[in-house]
């Protein structure tokens, strides 16, 4: 019976022994969980993404009608804070970068679908832009600007109507 106690008490102190040599940290590798519905949903929406991504379309896709409406509005706003705050630069910026940022919604679709008018409204849009995104804006060229650029967008308004 002696020897069944050693026994049992040795088999005790390997166990408790084994067990106070690791760390807890298992450095295996184990393999991903297939059956973790969320993870085949992340893959999926991160395929679905980058199938948007190469294709060139994004969430921020809109009709292009009301794109250009949308650009017009911001060119506006543009025009009313030259007015009422030319000292404003801050405000002026922010409008700035806020028109460049609803052109760029639109942009691909007026370059591959109307390249001349694309043209035509870039020649006026981008120095808008620029301009008021400067860090000491010119407010006369700004207005000169924005009135060349909003008689372009309003043609080509017309036109996508008339089509």
């Amino acid at each position: 019976m002696t020897r069944f106690h050693l026994l049992s008490f040795m088999i005790a102190v390997g166990i408790i022994l084994a067990g106070c040599g690791t760390t807890g940290n298992d450095d295996t590798i184990e393999p991903e969980d297939t059956n973790d519905p969320g993870s085949s949903q992340e893959e999926s929406d991160q395929a679905e993404e980058e199938a948007k991504e190469s294709s060139g379309d994004t969430s921020d896709a809109i009709d292009l009608k009301d794109g250009v409406d949308l650009v017009i509005g911001t060119v506006e706003e543009l025009n009313t804070t030259v007015e009422e705050s030319p000292d404003d630069t801050a405000k002026i910026n922010e409008t700035g970068k806020t028109l460049e940022e609803d052109w760029d919604r639109i942009e691909k679709q007026v370059e591959e679908n109307y390249e001349e008018d694309y043209k035509n409204i870039e020649e006026s849009l981008y120095p808008l832009i620029d301009e008021a995104q400067a860090d000491e804006p010119d407010t006369d060229k700004i207005k000169e600007l924005t009135q060349e650029t909003q008689d372009k967008l309003e043609e080509f308004k017309n036109k996508l109507e008339t089509t």
